[in-house]
């Protein structure tokens, strides 16, 4: 009895022995598989204080097995699957089935195939990895947010060579995804700025109370690799993910729904109805008044917030960063005893620009006058337009709107997978959210519409009598409203982006009847706001309001995404030109997001005229999303996107850091980000290769 006991304490011993870290790793090892890469592979993890053992498959045992927290099968020969990696299975799919965690990269993933996991045939693909300017950066990217790519901001280029070639990589093209029950896409295929959201290179299979993680490509452990850090990094998130290691990030996959939009039961959002008193908005001692122009672009902001149009009529889009809430909002008017709808976008009316507001006066056929007041909050994410009118023969009132939630770009229209929509009873109030109930729109009127209607349509046409009847080429929803004319006032409502229904809702019901002092509040604000700021007044008015209204512009590029942070976008247009028209939905609003040179250069005139607060906060924000090596930031798109393809961005963040402070005398922020300060510079010094003190 004692020997048995004692035999058995042995083997405990001997299957304990050699796993002494954070994580207890199995690289598994094959005829097909590479020794330098193995080597490699086991040296990255064992950095970060794992323990690893290198098992050829001929000596796998379930006592050994079973003790690992993540067993890596990392194969970078093409050749075809043998016989010894098929009967892996059993093994393998035992582990995993009881809680096991198994990595699959490269040509590895094909095993799911083999293995017949995964029914979907997999298809091998190459990606060109030619420097033609833009380096040779590929990798993977999630939807947003996940744990694999924690202190990576949503993506990985794992793979960036030195010499130009083709990468194979394998997983699921066009419209093909996994098809393995519970199957989730982790990563799209990443290439310069552009997501190939077609392309499904990284993949999440749960199997029994197990999961396999599959990555088909872009994995290179001992190949010279510029992006060497990022592909570490990386790596042993995918391992800590695997492992269960806590993470505060959520885990977000990418969706490819059949279904576009969907109609749903309407839930209450407590949102009031509370009437506008009448009101005039206040002057500005710089706003202009003129006639409109066919052409010309007008905008109104607020640091969440950019509603855009051409100055006739209606609003082109409205972005709550990081989305279009609302597009096309157009207004109809029908007078008594007549069936036609007067549009007025195709009226020219006379214009009052202020710096908080948007106003428009149209004289109608009949000489009623109408106005249209646009404006937003200062720092919410929330648009009031008011209109009024005269004349009692106005019968009837007609609005309608089109959203899609467009993501900002990279992101395509259809990334935010199936939205859903509904109504109020009584047509007041409207919203439309994607799946998670975090993107999000929504919208209401200070008083019931007598008609309403809302489909997946498209209605460029106007035709009131065949609303609905068009279905719509691209992902959208469009809403139509009627309303009585007696009254002569009608107040409409918007919010949305990021932070979900409840948020947008309340931020209405808290505004709404008191929009009066939302529009007093940013009046105040732009009279007022640099009074603390450096002045120049000379003997000519018309730069002295010249230069008001430049420091005023500037100010209104200072924007707030929740998900981000502050910091200065470059120029607002539509995306009716985005990608020079090579979109036919596109995510780019000009240049409605942040930039790395553009915005230290900006910072620098901020710093002179002593706003200081703003430079603070874009200092942070470019620490906060720094590159794993140093680099600083060219774009970060209200979607998180980051992109580092700009030599002066980096060093032009250092010349800002002490540009702020020689001005301000704020040694203590400083203090607060030397050590991204520092980690710049090194990153500047590491990129003279010539050793003549200037940046390669």
């Amino acid at each position: 009895m004692k020997k048995t006991i004692l035999f058995s304490l042995f083997l405990i011993l001997i299957n304990t022995m050699g796993w002494a870290g954070v994580n207890n790793i199995i690289i598994l090892k094959t005829e097909f598989t590479n020794k330098t890469e193995l080597d490699s592979l086991s040296a990255i993890l064992t950095r970060k204080a794992n323990s690893i053992k290198i098992i050829d498959i001929k000596d796998l045992e379930s006592r050994i097995l079973d003790r690992a927290s993540v067993v890596i099968y990392h194969r970078s020969d093409s050749a075809g699957i043998s016989t010894q990696e098929i009967n892996l299975k059993k093994e393998l799919l035992r582990y995993v089935k009881n809680g096991g965690s198994l990595l699959l990269t490269m040509d590895g993933v094909r095993l799911m195939n083999e293995w017949n996991i995964e029914p979907e045939p997999l298809q091998i693909e190459y990606q060109d990895a030619t420097d033609s300017g833009n380096g040779r950066a590929v990798g993977f990217h999630g939807y947003r947010e996940h744990p694999v790519y924690d202190g990576l901001y949503g993506g990985a280029y794992t793979w960036k060579a030195t010499v130009d070639h083709f990468a194979r990589t394998i997983g699921f093209s066009d419209t093909k995804v996994p098809r393995a029950a519970g199957s989730k896409v982790i990563g799209i295929n990443w290439a310069y700025i552009q997501y190939h959201e077609n392309r499904k290179l990284v993949w999440e299979t749960p199997v029994g109370k197990g999961r396999i993680l599959s990555i088909g490509g872009y994995l290179y452990f001992s190949r010279p690799n510029v992006n060497r850090a990022v592909c570490d990094i990386f790596i042993n998130n995918c391992i800590g993910y695997l492992s269960g290691k806590k993470s505060e990030t959520p885990q977000k996959n990418w969706q490819y729904d059949t279904i576009t939009t969907a109609r749903v039961p309407f839930e209450s959002l407590k949102i009031t109805a509370k009437t506008e008193p009448i009101w005039n908005p206040v002057t500005s001692p710089i706003e202009h008044s003129r006639m409109g122009a066919k052409d010309n672009f007008w905008n109104v902001s607020g640091q969440q917030l950019l509603a855009m149009g051409k100055e006739p009529g209606g609003i082109d889009e409205i972005w709550i960063h990081p989305l279009m809430a609302l597009r096309d909002l157009t207004v109809g008017v029908k007078y008594k005893g007549s069936n036609d709808i007067v549009w007025l976008n195709n009226l020219i009316p006379t214009v009052i620009k202020r710096p908080e507001s948007f106003e428009r006066i149209y004289t109608l056929n009949d000489g009623t006058t109408l106005r249209e007041y646009i404006v937003a909050s200062l720092t919410d994410p929330l648009l009031v337009v008011r209109y009024d009118w005269e004349n009692k023969n106005v019968d009837r009132i007609f609005v309608c709107y089109t959203s899609n939630l467009r993501l900002m770009w990279p992101y395509s229209l259809e990334s935010t997978g199936t939205l859903f929509f509904s109504q109020s009873n009584d047509g007041s109030v409207a919203y439309l959210f994607d799946k998670a109930k975090q993107l999000n729109m929504v919208t209401a009127f200070d008083r019931s519409p007598l008609t309403y209607k809302s489909g997946e349509c498209d209605f460029k046409n106007k035709n009131i009598g065949q609303f609905n009847t068009i279905k719509a080429k691209h992902k959208q929803v469009s809403f139509l409203y009627e309303f009585s004319g007696d009254d002569k006032s009608l107040n409409f409502y918007l919010s949305g982006g990021e932070m979900g229904l409840e948020q947008s809702a309340h931020l209405i019901n808290q505004n709404m009847g008191s929009v009066e002092k939302l529009n007093e509040k940013a009046n105040s604000y732009f009279n007022s706001f640099d009074k603390n700021l450096l002045s120049i007044s000379s003997s000519d008015s018309l730069f002295n309001e010249a230069y008001r209204w430049a420091l005023i512009s500037t100010d209104k590029f200072y924007c707030y995404t929740p998900s981000l942070g502050s910091s200065l976008m470059s120029g607002y247009f539509t995306t009716a030109r985005g990608w020079n028209g090579g979109h036919e939905v596109s995510g780019r609003p000009g240049y409605a997001w942040y930039f790395g040179r553009d915005t230290e250069l900006s910072s620098m005139a901020l710093s002179s005229i002593g706003d200081f607060r703003k430079v603070r906060e874009i200092l942070r924000t470019f620490g906060k999303y720094q590159a794993p090596e140093g680099k600083i930031y060219h774009e970060l798109t209200t979607s998180g996107s980051v992109h580092y393809d700009a030599s002066d961005a980096t060093p032009l963040y250092v010349a800002l850091a002490g540009y702020y402070l020689k001005r301000s005398g704020d040694i203590e922020f400083i203090r607060q980000e030397w050590d991204k300060i520092a980690k710049a510079m090194d990153f500047c010094y590491s990129t003279d290769t010539d050793g003549d003190l200037l940046i390669e």
